[in-house]
């Protein structure tokens, strides 16, 4: 879920472009979602795609982590995005969505606690565990996306299928246990509220450095 496609793009890119836009890894989501690897040449030909017909979006920046924005060395953060129109794999045309800056910090490494060996062992105990004919409560990504029920119908060392009300079915790794599938909802959305409370500390502690720049 949430994958992309790269591009670089060597193509001459509209209005106030960076020196160095051809070096630079463009994400979209308008092709196949497979992180495959994609370049638009000189030329205006969509490698990889030499008879697509359509409209891509692509779009980078320099943000190296959140929440707030850290950028490498504390230089603005640079966000761009841009449209192209492809007639058989040619650009026909591009378009300049987003060119803009703005204040960030440096990127420091935030401290962390490291689990205790009981801790590691207790979880790894958790994700080996069978389970196999339980209803059990799925969360996808950080959103608070609803979250649904679903029956563990299948699995191996490294993943389970899990069988959704509706009869289709989801596939999810083992080491997603207790981050993404729980065993009810209550616990599933304690995690994400204590998730969402420390993502919202580690914010304002952002805005209130940044408040304090010269």
């Amino acid at each position: 879920m949430g994958m992309f496609d790269e591009i670089r793009c060597e193509y001459p890119l509209p209005g106030d472009a960076p020196a160095d836009a051809a070096d630079l890894d463009f994400q979209t989501k308008d092709l196949d979602c497979l992180l495959e690897k994609y370049t638009i040449t000189k030329d205006g030909v969509l490698q990889g795609k030499e008879h697509f017909t359509g409209s891509i979006n692509f779009y980078t920046n320099n943000i190296v982590a959140g929440p707030g924005i850290y950028t490498a060395d504390g230089e603005d953060a640079h966000h761009l995005e841009y449209l192209a129109v492809f007639v058989d794999g040619k650009i026909s045309e591009i378009t300049e969505i987003e060119n803009r800056k703005e204040p960030a910090l440096k990127y420091r490494s935030m401290p962390s606690e490291m689990p205790t060996r009981e801790e590691i062992e207790r979880k790894k105990q958790r994700q080996a565990e069978s389970l196999i004919g339980r209803k059990m409560c799925i969360w996808w990504g950080g959103d608070f996306r609803d979250p649904y029920m679903a029956t563990v119908v299948a699995e191996n060392p490294k993943e389970l299928v899990f069988q959704k009300e509706d009869g289709g079915f989801e596939i999810v790794g083992r080491y997603q246990r207790d981050n993404c599938f729980f065993d009810s909802y209550e616990e599933g959305k304690k995690d994400k509220e204590e998730r969402a409370a420390s993502w919202a500390k580690r914010k304002q502690e952002y805005e209130d450095e940044l408040a304090r720049r010269p």
